[in-house]
């Protein structure tokens, strides 16, 4: 019976002490996993600031505050990521990620090619590149990418959804149909495929994009 309360005891001790052993970095991954990115922030920030040339507190930072929409705040830690490892390639896409949403969209081509030149093959820096061109109106270029993205991620309604506002600025109207028509079976309840069944029922050449392709 006393052996068996205190292997429990013993137990439960272990279980407090790995639990004092964790770091305000692991308890600010957990916060992000979990979503709850404000927490994560605010752990990740007293992570940066005991630790200031932690690439890795600095990208997690990055990208909690990226999915909370403060973007000037994002692209300085991916920035700061940048310079204490120049060899993360990646972390430009994430750069041009908060220039895109801030509509500067030179800028944001500028860091989507850096990271193209080292991942050719990804798709989410293909469908940016993608979106980017289409609003810098280089429409042929942003089909190639959207195109390329889809060779990729086949079944990436975003991609298709760009990819038919390229085709129907160009005026290439039955092509735009096709892409927003496998909007709609690839999205069909959500907020893409809804748009772009209203979309379908629009006889003009041209129309703003209606909702931002994340």
């Amino acid at each position: 019976m006393w052996g068996g309360i205190l292997l429990s005891l013993v137990v439960q001790l272990s279980t407090f002490a790995a639990a004092d052993k964790r770091t305000d970095f692991d308890i600010a991954i957990e916060h992000f996993r979990k979503g709850s990115y404000e927490k994560a922030i605010t752990t990740f920030q007293k992570v940066v600031q005991d630790h200031p040339k932690s690439i890795k507190a600095h990208y997690n930072l990055g990208l909690c505050l990226l999915r909370q929409n403060r973007h000037p705040e994002a692209r300085e830690s991916f920035q700061k990521v940048a310079k204490l490892a120049s060899s993360a390639k990646l972390v430009h896409f994430y750069i041009g990620r908060t220039f895109y949403a801030e509509a500067k969209f030179k800028d944001a081509l500028k860091e989507f090619e850096i990271a193209l030149a080292s991942y050719p093959e990804l798709a989410m820096v293909h469908h940016y590149m993608g979106l980017t061109l289409y609003h810098r109106g280089n429409l042929d270029l942003s089909i190639s990418h959207f195109l390329h993205a889809l060779s990729l991620r086949p079944k990436y309604a975003p991609s298709f959804y760009g990819l038919g506002f390229a085709y129907r600025a160009k005026g290439e109207m039955a092509e735009s149909r096709r892409a927003f028509e496998k909007v709609v079976l690839l999205d069909r309840a959500g907020t893409l495929g809804l748009a772009a069944e209203r979309l379908l029922k629009v006889s003009g050449e041209n129309n703003p994009m209606e909702v931002p392709v994340e």
